[in-house]
């Protein structure tokens, strides 16, 4: 209700006053620290000059962290100081008569003298009794203990600009027509954090145990990429102590995904986590830049029916599989082994170096290390042991040679006998010596050139192109004919100095195998969203190379379009790459009006895949899903423009025409420059930023994870064909509208 109305608005509006206020006092404190940490580190700098540098150094650095703490309250306290809070839950532990008021917010904030919560963040153990708990008989777990009690009160709020909006007491009902009014709100070009309206499924996956792999399947709009976001936050909130955000990683289908939730990590306090892409992720563990097929790319030329897209196709099917992984494991393990040098080192009759000794260091006390790192330190240690062995060796021959010239000089009566068998020897010695010195010298340098020298792409480009190493690795997985074809298919590829994107984990797994990457490309936690998109070979490998099995996979097989690449169902993850993965599923669509929904269901309902989950719609209605008939761009540019302009009269703000192909966004996005002027347009590809327009034009392929107040899907150049691929097509592009759907389709 409006918050006037409100019995308690009163009491509740001063409470707010208060809480802003204080929240400027300790702001405006903040910023006073934080300028006189500055203050400190400049004069501790021009201090170096004059005092005891370890001591200016020690301030520099504890200047420098309260510096880095104080931007963080700030940045935390500005996003807050005009919303401080959303809800309220009144608590009373068991076995007394104390009623706890508890105001939650997005961060936490203390009293500074009492220590008191003036805010409780949404992610503490405590305030789990607002999204899971019902009032009467209720208890939360914190420190590995139960607490329990009673919920006496459940209260949300709307704060604009500081000012008290709306007050509601919420019961079951009271939630669900909360959650109704945030739904029927308008997309923005941005995402929106959830705080106040997590429901219990989403709040039970956000505080899943992080210890352990989580598998997602959610439905089209059960707001997996939130979830995550939220699932981000509430880690770097429990684990803050021993955490560094940057140890977090989460990988986006592609750079218009990342753009699209740049504005909310900031918010959510997780604005630090990296954020990439997998190939960007891949080129910078191997520290190039490489030219990948992308998978839209090759999706598109499977659409349009390419000549060349079902080889494409069937290569990268193959490059996705298990079987292909365990070829690539064999690979890599017969390199490293082919690596160790089998014979000793040797200078002369004597032995300098043991190929048992190596074979040790290398198979037991080095396997820490990657491979090829292993050789550089066996290469270390033989140099220093040659270095002191040889020594050991040229003086025990050059002992021997002083004993029998002793003897000569003793044992030979004859004089000039004896001055020429000492001649004789001393030259020999001389000689034996210079040649066992000029010998021990080339030593290191030739075990040097026994190491490797081909470079990662090297030995995958042997892997791919060679029939004599590819009839040892893959001839239980491919016949004589297909590895044929596949090699012909790889080398027309790198003909064109590019790889298949299906090379990239390869890749990366034969870095990481038997080289090594830099620990800036290992985390602790890895998020992944669209994972339906991901082959179980890339799960795999990013396991490896991560160096973490902490992985949150959220995903949809029913928009699974990548499926001749991809996941087909999650046991293949569940069963090879993360076994004791929980696996929890999201049914409930919060985005699309009953009708899409529903509309959507009986697209996807005609291609149905291993444990095919349908989308449960919230209640929540409009217009029946809509077709419009036109005769090409032109007219069907008139009639988008018309529409757009009649719902942005009733307050809608995000447009998007979904066409299948690029070329056919390219049409409607010249027919509306053309026709409608005054409404901005743009066709978005992957690397396009989302931006500010009024109308987004996104082919198909390019369209998951975003949402918009209403959709046009254009068939006018050709129909969606009734193959799984299409019909997931279709069904992405349907449930990305959250009021209104329209069919743009051919008067005839």
């Amino acid at each position: 209700m409006n918050a006037e109305e409100h019995p308690d608005f009163l009491a509740e509006k001063e409470r707010l006053d208060e809480t802003v206020q204080y929240i400027r006092e300790v702001l405006a404190a903040a910023k006073d620290d934080h300028q006189a940490f500055q203050g400190n580190i400049k004069q501790a700098l021009i201090d170096l000059d004059h005092l005891d540098s370890s001591n200016s150094y020690t301030n520099i650095l504890a200047n420098a962290n309260r510096l880095g703490a104080t931007e963080r309250d700030i940045e935390h306290l500005e996003v807050i100081q005009n919303r401080p809070y959303f809800a309220r839950i009144d608590f009373s532990p068991e076995g007394t008569e104390r009623v706890d008021p508890l105001y939650i917010g997005k961060t936490s904030l203390l009293k500074k003298d009492s220590h008191e919560p003036v805010i409780v963040d949404w992610r503490s153990p405590i305030a789990n009794m607002y999204y899971e708990g019902q009032l009467g008989a209720a208890s939360y777990e914190a420190h590995g203990r139960t607490f329990t009690g009673e919920l006496k009160l459940k209260r949300q709020y709307s704060v604009k600009n500081a000012d008290l909006d709306e007050i509601r007491d919420i019961d079951l009902t009271a939630r669900d027509q909360m959650l109704q009014e945030s739904l029927s709100t308008n997309a923005d070009s941005r995402l929106k954090d959830i705080v106040s309206t997590i429901q219990a499924e989403q709040n039970q996956i956000i505080r899943a145990d992080m210890t352990k792999p989580l598998i997602v399947q959610g439905v089209a709009g059960s707001g997996k990429t939130t979830i995550a976001l939220h699932r981000m936050a509430y880690f770097i909130y429990t684990c803050a102590e021993d955490f560094d955000p940057e140890q977090m990683l989460i990988l986006a289908p592609n750079r218009l995904f990342l753009d699209y939730i740049s504005d909310v990590l900031p918010e959510l306090g997780v604005g630090r986590v990296t954020q990439t892409t997998m190939t960007d992720y891949v080129q910078g563990a191997l520290g190039t830049k490489l030219d990948f097929i992308s998978k839209d790319e090759k999706l598109v030329s499977i659409i349009d029916g390419a000549p060349e897209a079902k080889t494409a196709e069937w290569a990268a099917s193959v490059k996705s599989s298990q079987e292909y992984f365990r070829a690539l494991q064999d690979y890599a393990n017969d390199l490293a082994s082919s690596w160790v040098p089998e014979e000793d080192l040797m200078l002369e009759r004597y032995t300098i170096f043991s190929a048992e000794r190596m074979n040790e260091l290398f198979y037991e006390e080095y396997t820490y290390l990657p491979p090829y790192k292993r050789l550089l330190k066996l290469k270390e240690i033989v140099k220093t042991h040659v270095k002191q062995r040889s020594a050991e060796i040229i003086q025990k021959v050059e002992n021997l040679y002083e004993e029998k010239i002793e003897k000569t000089r003793h044992g030979v009566r004859d004089e000039e006998t004896r001055r020429e068998k000492v001649v004789k020897l001393m030259d020999k010695k001389e000689t034996h010596l210079e040649t066992l010195k000029a010998e021990a010298k080339k030593i290191v340098p030739s075990f040097t050139k026994q190491l490797p020298k081909k470079t990662v792409f090297q030995y995958y480009e042997a892997f791919l192109t060679k029939e004599n190493i590819q009839e040892t690795y893959l001839s239980s997985l491919l016949s004589k004919e297909e590895r044929l074809d596949l090699q012909k298919q790889s080398k027309a590829v790198r003909k064109m100095k590019r790889y298949d994107l299906e090379d990239a984990a390869p890749l990366l797994y034969l870095q990481v195998r038997l080289f090594g990457i830099d620990s800036d490309w290992t985390f602790q936690n890895v998020f992944i969203d669209e994972a339906q998109d991901y082959s179980p070979l890339e799960m795999q490998v990013l396991k490896e190379a991560s160096g973490t099995s902490q992985f949150t996979i959220l995903g949809d097989l029913s928009q699974g379009i990548h499926a001749y690449r991809g996941i087909k169902g999650w046991s293949e993850i569940t069963e090879d790459v993360f076994p004791d993965a929980t696996y929890l599923t999201l049914r409930q669509s919060y985005r699309s009006t009953v009708e899409i929904m529903n509309a959507a269901n009986e697209v996807i309902r005609q291609q149905p895949y291993e444990d095919m989950i349908l989308a449960e719609p919230v209640v929540r209605h409009d217009e029946e899903p809509t077709s419009i008939r036109v005769d090409g761009y032109e007219e069907a540019a008139k009639k988008i423009a018309a529409k757009v302009k009649m719902m942005q009269d009733d307050g809608y703000q995000s447009f998007a025409v979904i066409g299948k192909t690029s070329e056919e966004c390219a049409g409607l996005n010249t027919a509306l420059s053309n026709t409608a002027p005054e409404l901005t347009s743009a066709v978005l590809d992957e690397d396009e930023e989302h931006g500010s327009r009024d109308i987004a034009i996104v082919p198909s392929y390019l369209s998951k994870g975003l949402e918009f107040d209403a959709v046009f899907i254009s068939v006018l150049t050709e129909t969606y064909k009734k193959t799984t691929l299409e019909t997931k097509l279709l069904y992405v592009a349907m449930t990305r509208a959250l009021h209104r759907l329209y069919y743009l389709e051919p008067s005839e």
